[in-house]
């Protein structure tokens, strides 16, 4: 009687897995340009930044585990920013349902970067979450001013371009 309870539930099991949506990649650039048209947050940042990527954090891995968006840029000689929201996709995995919560900007700046042959080594300086209000703030005023007053004035980092086209290049993008 176990080894057939066994099997039973092996079979539904296999046939619950088989029904559900495999991801492709047009599923995922579908929901890429979804996201896009539904948060403006990340439309903020291509405005600011020449080059923001976008993605989906845990993208495929199934029913009842969070997914996240975020949208990242490296900017201004040493800074990082990453936007970071919650979402629901849809079923056919191709767009988004749903946003969970108000967007939060991790913001880091680079010190310094240490090429190792392709490789890059960067050490974080200061560290900080926006929420959404300070992001109207920086967005308002510029980077440039919003971050010399929360920060004072800065210089840029050497090989900050080449680990920026580095991580750029790894994910995909130009």
């Amino acid at each position: 009687m176990t080894r057939i309870l066994s099997i039973v539930l092996f079979l539904v099991s296999y046939v619950a897995v088989g029904c559900s949506p495999r991801p492709t990649q047009s599923n995922y650039d579908e929901c890429i340009a979804d996201g896009m048209t539904k948060l403006k947050w990340a439309n903020e940042m291509n405005e600011m930044f020449p080059f923001c990527d976008h993605f989906v954090i845990h993208y495929g891995i199934g029913k009842g585990v969070e997914k996240e968006w975020q949208s990242e840029a490296y900017f201004g000689g040493r800074f990082v920013i990453t936007m970071s929201v919650q979402i629901v996709l849809n079923d056919h995995l191709n767009g988004i349902t749903k946003v969970e919560g108000s967007p939060k900007f991790y913001l880091r700046e680079i010190i310094s970067i240490v090429p190792d042959g392709g490789r890059f080594h960067a050490k974080i300086g200061k560290q900080d979450v926006l929420q959404e209000q300070e992001w109207l703030e920086m967005r308002n005023v510029g980077y440039h001013k919003f971050l010399s007053e929360k920060w004072g004035a800065s210089k840029e980092v050497d090989y900050f371009e080449e680990l920026a086209k580095s991580i750029r290049r790894q994910r995909g993008s130009n």
